[in-house]
């Protein structure tokens, strides 16, 4: 538990280690795997900071997971504030990507400590653990918060943003009890005195003198006084919120990881496009259209004539995954096209059902509010959140992008997984970093081979295995390395495209390894030694090289605490992967394979029937390529327009129903196909009888988590 002790230079010093020192037997008794540790000096895991001299000096690289601060410092002054400022330091710029403990000590109380400290600091108190060094009895602890919850107390108790959305939302309250009357009238103005003094914070970033306003305040006589300042703290809340989120935001815009997501903007005015390629290019990779490249192919260039945009949606959409619509738009000579943004907004929808869409208009939102509900009758139109407005000047609209990107990207997130809930390909580990998913998904429904050309690349390395001739040095195998988890969020589609057949490979050994055992157990140290030979780093097979580097789901089984065996659970795997299982069980159980499935499983083969009965797959059952046909002796029926019976059905064999199964997975990304998958998945047989492990495996892979 690395921990940091932040104090003045006098004898409290060697009190509060002792405390700590105590604080941590504590916690050993409680939870003996804690080892022991010496808190009395100072350690690779315990630094004390008694100067602003060692301050400016602590090294970034020693990153505290627990953080005891004594306020009254006297390092530069003998007041109270100088702790909570370097504790805004520590969470704000020092280390602001981290979780900590921080807890303060002080030979104050809470409530002396919140009567004098700086309005700006009071959130600290009020907010953040404190221990009173003179209490009885005393004691400290190492942890007293979650993780969530500092996420809370940076945003709503310490960072400037936070505080003025905090006082909003409490001069909001103390309105409600004036006007209804809550409470005496000198303790309205007192509420109301306070949150001035508090706004007094941000002057710089308001034209209105606060201290006036405290002064209207101070000398109001009446409800109807009050009422009055309490409004104008509204206005003024409003305009600093304006400039306040400007200079927030542009720190925040400078250092934000960018997003896989990819953009698509529909925008006819030249330079409003050109403001929100530069807005969304500070978080996204790929965003559609760059002005600065200009193509005759519609598919691939990157400017486009607004009155072309309907064509290319109904090209291209399919491949984005946030879209920018305007309201309304209009040729070269300033007359309407005949489609609108409500238009392009369903249009997007019928192409890419799992895309996120934002409105762009010039309109207040309140306006588009009313008009979407007047022309939009249906449930297809846009939520009045979804809509951004340019009315305002650019800083407005920019604040509001950036504003709004956290909960795009969720969005995008979440549509991912409902666009992949049925794909019979990996979800966990590598294969569900931001914006892999989708572009696996991608790969493998495009017609352009880069997949196949990836697995028939991992064919050749993994039949190079086998003959033992694969090596670190074998040409395009790099050594074998597979992505690290540090690389989770800037991950980008070529490395991945580059990695993906060395992790395919990986995943064939793995699972080579898996099928010799009837568990699917994979002995560590056999397959450590098996694959030493092909691995640069031996480190890589660590307790995330099955589940993380490669997306296997599954366990990790210990002896005595140590990991002996990985178990390979069955189940959102590649088609190509199910078949190599599948076929390996068949060959294992060779007679059962070729039997009628009535006679091995009559519950199984009523349900096979059941399926096959209806009409969608009867009328898409060629693009399967099998080679029986169940629907044969009823052809003539069913052309006069007869309805399937099953009982016409020939004697079904378990070898067929596999077969079955196998083809919708291995023209998953068929619409087709997709059509008679989706009845499939709708009609689940009840798990508990199936008893086959192949078919299991496969109805498993149509139902992936």
């Amino acid at each position: 538990m690395r921990t940091l002790l932040i104090t003045n230079n006098t004898n409290s010093k060697e009190y509060i280690c002792e405390l700590i020192q105590i604080g941590w037997d504590n916690e050993i008794t409680k939870d003996q795997r804690k080892k022991e540790k010496d808190f009395q000096n100072e350690s690779d895991f315990f630094k004390i900071i008694d100067s602003k001299k060692k301050y400016n000096a602590l090294n970034k690289n020693f990153h505290p997971e627990v953080i005891f601060i004594v306020p009254e410092l006297n390092w530069g002054n003998d007041g109270l504030d100088e702790g909570y400022d370097i504790a805004r330091n520590l969470i704000l710029d020092k280390y602001p990507s981290d979780f900590f403990q921080v807890v303060f000590l002080s030979v104050l109380d809470r409530v002396t400590l919140k009567n004098n400290v700086n309005h700006e600091n009071i959130g600290f108190v009020e907010s953040f653990p404190h221990e009173c060094l003179l209490a009885d009895g005393v004691t400290l602890k190492f942890t007293y918060y979650s993780e969530i919850h500092f996420k809370l107390i940076k945003h709503l108790g310490i960072s400037n943003e936070g505080r003025l959305q905090k006082i909003n939302h409490e001069i909001y309250s103390v309105k409600e009890n004036i006007r209804k009357d809550r409470g005496a009238f000198n303790s309205n103005q007192t509420e109301l005195i306070t949150k001035l003094e508090e706004l007094s914070l941000f002057q710089q970033w308001t034209g209105t003198n606060i201290a006036e306003e405290l002064e209207t305040a101070k000398k109001s006589e009446s409800k109807d006084d009050l009422i009055s300042v309490a409004e104008h703290i509204d206005e003024i809340i409003y305009e600093i919120d304006l400039k306040l989120s400007l200079v927030d935001n542009n720190n925040r815009a400078k250092t934000i990881k960018k997003s896989n997501y990819k953009v698509f903007i529909i925008e006819d005015n030249t330079e409003h496009r050109n403001l929100l390629y530069e807005m969304f290019s500070e978080f996204y990779n790929e965003v559609f259209p760059d002005i600065s490249d200009h193509s005759t192919d519609i598919k691939i260039r990157k400017d486009f004539s607004i009155s072309e945009a309907e064509e290319i949606i109904r090209e291209m959409a399919k491949d984005y995954n946030i879209f920018l619509i305007d309201l309304l738009y209009k040729d070269s000579d300033g007359h309407w096209l005949n489609f609108n943004g409500l238009d392009l907004y369903r249009l997007v929808k019928s192409v890419n059902p799992y895309a996120v869409r934002r409105i762009i208009t010039s309109l207040p939102r309140r306006i588009v509010a009313k008009l979407v509900e007047v022309i939009a009758t249906d449930t297809e139109k846009p939520n009045i959140d979804h809509v951004f407005t340019k009315k305002y000047g650019n800083d407005y609209l920019r604040d509001t992008v950036i504003e709004s990107i956290e909960k795009i990207n969720e969005e995008c997130c979440s549509k991912a997984k409902t666009k992949t809930v049925l794909s019979p390909f990996p979800k966990k580990g590598i294969f569900g970093w931001p914006g892999i998913s989708e572009y696996l998904l991608q790969l493998l429904s495009n017609d352009n081979g880069l997949f196949e050309k990836c697995y028939s690349s991992a064919n050749d390395f993994f039949s190079k295995f086998l003959k033992g001739t694969l090596e670190v040095e074998t040409l395009n195998w790099k050594g074998g390395k597979l992505p690290a988890p540090k690389m989770k969020k800037s991950i980008d589609d070529s490395y991945f495209l580059e990695k993906l057949p060395i992790i395919l490979t990986h995943r064939l050994i793995a699972l080579e390894e898996a099928i010799k055992s009837p568990a699917f157990l994979i002995n560590l140290s056999d397959y450590s030694s098996k694959t030493g030979r092909i691995r640069s780093s031996r480190g890589d097979l660590d307790k995330g090289y099955f589940q993380t580097k490669l997306g296997f789901e599954g366990s990790e089984i210990q002896d005595g605490g140590i990991p002996v065996e990985f178990k390979i659970s069955l189940k959102n795997l590649f088609p190509h992967e199910i078949k190599i299982i599948t076929k390996n069980l068949s060959q294992i159980n060779a007679q059962n394979f070729n039997s009628r499935l009535a006679d091995i499983n009559p519950f199984l083969d009523e349900w096979f029937k059941g399926i096959l009965i209806k009409p969608d797959i009867y009328k898409n059952w060629e693009i399967l390529k099998l080679d029986f046909n169940p629907y044969q002796e009823q052809l003539g029926a069913l052309d006069t327009g007869e309805n399937i019976q099953s009982k016409k059905f020939f004697p079904f064999t378990v070898s067929q129903l596999t077969a079955f199964l196998q083809a919708l997975l291995d023209h998953y990304t068929n619409p087709r196909i997709q059509t008679i998958a989706t009845l499939v998945s709708d009609n689940p047989p009840d798990e508990n009888r199936i008893k086959n492990q192949t078919i299991e495996i496969l109805i498993n892979s149509l139902y992936p988590d």
